[in-house]
């Protein structure tokens, strides 16, 4: 008899969940989380940067990004009009398998985002740099997500409450539920402000709280 590897069950539900388009909680109605995408992004590169300083290595960066709404659904908020903050915690279970021994890593990273304003399709991100990812997969840092990454997954906390979450596994919060041999790293996931990425696309991410 055939059996089918938790990894397996975990990728078909990761594509039966897009097909099926459960993968948003809306806790509170005003906020909604539309999509969290994960990608493997390019260093970018500082031409200015002369001599030993300008042979960079093209390495690649692991970058997570979710994509949010706000209407303001109070008397309050709708009088303000604005959030003063909002944190945005993101979750990413890796795939880092060593030999044919299977073994998965769970990384959360949280940013707080400033002056959040009404609208649609607002987006944070964050990052996992190249020595990071080298360091995760044992010196062979993966080239496509899938299946080096089998879940993702963001919070929307306001006042240490969340009202959203999206999850692409099940409509469920993976990281509330995990195997007790999963790693939870919490350190890796980086803001944009402590990576080479701090000043692009500045007007394309919310602002970020800068902070020890």
């Amino acid at each position: 008899m055939k059996t089918v590897s938790s990894l397996t069950v975990l990728l078909i539900c990761f594509v039966v969940g897009h097909v099926l388009g459960q993968e948003v909680g809306n806790l509170d109605p005003g906020f909604e989380i539309r999509r969290v995408e994960a990608e493997f992004v390019d260093s970018p590169r500082d031409d200015s940067l002369r001599g030993k300083m300008n042979t960079q290595r093209r390495t690649k960066w692991l970058l997570v990004e979710g994509a949010f709404s706000w209407q303001a659904s109070t008397a309050e908020d709708k009088e303000v009009g604005w959030l003063e903050e909002i944190e945005a915690v993101f979750y990413v279970m890796l795939e880092t398998k060593v030999s044919r021994e299977e073994e998965r890593t769970l990384l959360k990273g949280k940013v707080t985002l400033l002056n959040v304003g009404q609208g649609k399709d607002m987006k944070a991100g964050m990052f996992v740099s190249p020595r990071a990812l080298e360091r995760l997969f044992r010196g062979r840092p993966p080239s496509s997500v899938l299946p080096s990454i089998s879940a993702i997954g963001m919070e929307l906390v306001r006042g240490g409450k969340v009202v959203a979450f999206y999850s692409n596994y099940r409509n469920m919060p993976f990281w509330e539920k995990i195997d007790p041999t999963t790693k939870v790293v919490e350190n890796l996931l980086l803001p944009r402000w402590k990576t080479p990425f701090a000043n692009a696309a500045w007007d394309y991410y919310e602002e970020e709280k800068i902070s020890e």
